[in-house]
């Protein structure tokens, strides 16, 4: 059974106090009263309340502090918090409201219904964002646990190679085994993160779009209660963020773009999403294969390396321009990306693992060869990057 949303009510006035508590409590939602500030940040730490309605007039101390105090507090920053008033009510006194974290601002009178639809459109908001963050720590679990698992069980085979270095053909068959391990954990990882992109599509994505669309539908109803118009703009921009963040963790997990449209779309697609976030660099992209002339376990492999390489190029490169080349040739696929950044020393660097592995050289490497290819890496200080991946047979 679900528990009752808990409101806290703060208003100095007995009478207001008394009078919206009832009309929260008869909308069925599980009310508590404070008077003071002192009171509302005892109340907020001892019930923690899912919405505050904080009145920004009281004895003790200013609403518009007490709204700072509990969203700078850790344990309570994710709770929602809507300042009210009856005199300080204009836009630069409610934008002051928003800055100190207010969640919204109600200004009074205001109509029993309108109250309690304002109330509700903050509530269904605070539970979805609730559900997406439960969502995505349950994601970052799984992914991690599965990863820990696949890793010890990496580390075990590695320990069986030691052990049979004695023989030439039991250290083959063993690196054998760990190639064959290594791969399946990256395709493991990969399952995975699909997996959970469409867990995340399917269950919050959808949520989202239906109670954005719920909303929207009642605005476009209620044209003639400017009002209930206007209380509801906040709550549909704050579902459409909601959105646009569940949108950015499926794509950070798998592009649904690889799988409806394939990896040449996906290589436009993305570079297009690069130079939105890094508009000073410029993009030349040049690919000459078709669909079906790369097998479907390598497009993943191809779009794994092109994120690598264009991260560390936007961290470390400093350049002004990036080529990229994806070509098939004789049955031959090459990945090419290449910057006019500052560059590095290669051998320098290779003396350095650590910085290898930040650089996700690594990474990039293990994916190209474990996929039947091979990786190299030229650079040289003042004279850019370049990055290739070369399958000979695909």
């Amino acid at each position: 059974m679900n528990r009752k949303t808990k409101i806290l009510l703060v208003d100095d006035e007995p009478e207001m106090l008394s009078l919206t508590s009832w009309i929260l409590d008869s909308a069925g939602y599980e009310v508590f009263e404070a008077s003071t500030a002192a009171e509302c940040l005892e109340s907020v730490h001892e019930h923690r309340p899912d919405l505050v309605l904080l009145d920004v007039v009281l004895p003790d101390l200013s609403g518009l502090e007490v709204c700072r105090r509990i969203k700078e507090n850790p344990d309570l920053g994710r709770t929602f918090v809507v300042l009210m008033s009856g005199s300080l009510v204009s836009p630069s006194q409610q934008a002051l409201g928003l800055d100190m974290g207010g969640d919204g601002y109600i200004a009074r009178p205001v109509a029993s219904a309108e109250l309690l639809a304002r109330v509700q459109s903050l509530v269904r908001i605070k539970r979805v964002e609730d559900a997406l963050q439960n969502a995505y720590s349950q994601m970052e679990k799984r992914v991690e646990e599965r990863t820990a698992e696949l890793a010890e069980a990496n580390e075990q085979l590695q320990s069986e190679i030691e052990e049979r270095k004695r023989t030439e053909q039991k250290l083959r068959r063993s690196e054998r085994q760990l190639r064959f391990l290594s791969s399946q954990l990256i395709r493991t990882q990969e399952e995975e993160r699909k997996r959970i992109a469409l867990e995340v599509h399917d269950s919050i994505g959808s949520t989202l779009t239906a109670i954005k669309f719920s909303l929207e539908h009642i605005v476009s109803e209620a044209k003639d209660a400017p009002a209930v118009c206007e209380a509801l703009k906040t709550p549909i921009s704050f579902t459409q963020i909601a959105i646009e963040e569940s949108r950015k963790i499926m794509n950070d997990l798998r592009p649904s773009v690889l799988d409806d449209l394939g990896i040449s779309a996906t290589v436009g697609w993305f570079c297009r999403q690069f130079q939105s976030i890094h508009p000073a660099i410029r993009i030349e992209r040049r690919v000459e294969a078709n669909e079906e002339e790369i097998p479907e376990p390598l497009k993943i492999v191809v779009f794994r390396i092109m994120q690598e390489a264009f991260h560390n190029i936007s961290k470390h490169s400093r350049a002004d321009l990036v080529r990229v080349f994806l070509t098939v040739k004789d049955g031959a696929l090459r990945l090419t990306i290449e910057d006019n950044g500052v560059g590095f020393n290669v051998k320098a660097l290779r003396r350095k693992e650590g910085q290898i592995r930040r650089l996700g050289l690594t990474s990039m490497k293990e994916r190209t060869e474990l996929s039947g290819g091979s990786f190299t890496l030229k650079s040289r200080t003042g004279g850019g990057t370049t990055v290739e991946a070369f399958w000979p047979k695909v």
